[in-house]
């Protein structure tokens, strides 16, 4: 979204944001300094365009209408990149998450030092236990948060996954979809697509190489943030998410399927 938004007010020919914006009869624009010198201001200028090569007379017309948000832009792109971009500032609050066995599903197999887990096809732990969420192949992570910024990473392999937070108190017997309104915010994995769980679920962009995913919290500003760490791009942001009580690390695995490897993910380090 953030390179498309640059890539709108940004002149073809000198690769900058637009500076005095014009437009010439082929509708393509232009820096006026890159497309008009100013020895050639005359109505029988002649000139082919840069993007379509279309033989154009007379002299481009000022693009009003772009240069307020143009100027907009270049003022504020340094403060948009921070938003919309993994920065080192972000992955320096990196937390030591590790998976709550108490809470993991029965089809779950942590690895000892609690970063890791796999879905299986074997049920362990069957008895009973109030912190699990018994409708979901998942297991929580710790510790909680109820202040502060704080950032951890994932390498997820399999069909389909769910990454995020959810609040302390969150329904362990709620079914079906789970979204904000239950007191989930996350991202997931569903028949190879990228989907947010929010009141209005928006279009994601296609991600089919998404496998290490970053997950930012700022409790304070009531934010969850979701980047791919490979490209560093963000995918997607919960606002606002309640910081009316603690909030823990969300993990979630879909099934095995027939003659496919294993569903798993590890926190990395």
């Amino acid at each position: 979204m953030a390179q498309s938004l640059k890539e709108a007010f940004t002149c073809s020919i000198c690769q900058q944001f637009f500076s005095d914006p014009v437009q010439l009869p082929c509708s393509h624009v232009f820096c006026q300094h890159c497309i008009q010198p100013s020895d050639s201001m005359r109505e029988d200028f002649l000139i082919e365009c840069p993007s379509c090569k279309a033989q154009l007379r007379g002299n481009p017309v000022r693009a009003l209408e772009l240069c307020e948000p143009c100027n907009s832009l270049k003022q504020h792109w340094g403060l948009l990149e921070m938003e919309l971009y993994l920065t080192d500032e972000v992955r320096s609050m990196r937390e030591d998450v590790r998976l709550d066995p108490s809470t993991a599903h029965s089809l779950l197999l942590l690895s000892c030092d609690l970063k890791s887990v796999q879905c299986g096809t074997i049920s362990h732990n069957t008895e009973p236990d109030a912190s699990r969420v018994p409708q979901l192949v998942s297991v929580l992570g710790g510790p909680s948060f109820s202040m502060g910024c704080h950032y951890w990473e994932v390498e997820v392999e399999g069909h389909e996954w769910a990454l995020g937070v959810c609040q302390e108190s969150v329904d362990r017997q709620c079914k079906g979809d789970v979204s904000c309104e239950q007191g989930f915010w996350i991202i997931s994995k569903q028949a190879g697509e990228i989907h947010a769980h929010s009141l209005e679920p928006p279009e994601l962009r296609a991600i089919p190489d998404l496998r290490r995913v970053g997950i930012f919290v700022d409790v304070e500003f009531e934010v969850v943030k979701f980047y791919n760490v490979d490209n560093k791009f963000c995918v997607y942001i919960h606002q606002p998410v309640p910081s009316c009580e603690p909030l823990r690390p969300f993990f979630s695995l879909g099934l095995p399927r027939e003659g496919a490897p294993a569903a798993s993910l590890s926190i990395l380090q």
